[in-house]
């Protein structure tokens, strides 16, 4: 068997046309509070109207990003879009592909690993919940017709302290 080599050669003088400036854009998915807690936050004293941060858009329009897609990365593959039209209160609140998770406060915890899977002895997703005044979690990526496990960790700079699993 023959090896063949590639040649290369980049003459930043030769150009067949400009970048569109889309190019170098970004996107923005549900990991930690990217979105939730994160740009989206309503009540939160710098949210407008309808609950984006504004203190969190001007820090984004310092770095100069000339689009941001949502949903972007993995999110988008389990997103209807049609789930996040119209007035909020008459969207279906009973959707399979959510889930509302709660739990109590940990006295000395740095934040919570919110582990979630289809079997009990396989939670293969986790989300970060950093710090130790959130108590609360919402996924919108589950999978219709899927029964999931969940169990929430707690962390601190002693470790992780795993917590009891649970099904929907």
């Amino acid at each position: 068997m023959s090896s063949k080599k590639a040649k290369m050669i980049v003459d930043k003088s030769f150009r067949i046309a400009p970048v569109d400036k889309r190019v170098y854009g970004s996107f923005i998915e549900h990991l930690g509070r990217a979105v939730y807690n994160g740009i989206y936050q309503p009540g939160h004293p710098s949210a407008d109207g309808e609950g984006f941060r504004k203190d969190v858009l001007e820090l984004v329009k310092e770095l100069q990003v000339p689009i941001i897609r949502y949903p972007g990365g993995n999110f988008v593959s389990n997103f209807f879009w049609e789930d996040s039209v119209g007035p909020k209160d008459q969207r279906n609140k009973e959707d399979e592909r959510y889930a509302s998770l709660t739990w109590d406060k940990v006295s000395g915890a740095d934040g919570y690993l919110v582990r979630f899977g289809y079997q009990p002895d396989f939670l293969n997703q986790c989300i970060q919940v950093k710090g130790n005044e959130t108590t609360e979690l919402l996924l919108h990526i589950l999978t219709k017709g899927v029964k999931y496990y969940y169990r929430v960790d707690t962390y601190n700079d002693s470790g992780i302290t795993e917590g009891n699993v649970i099904s929907e």
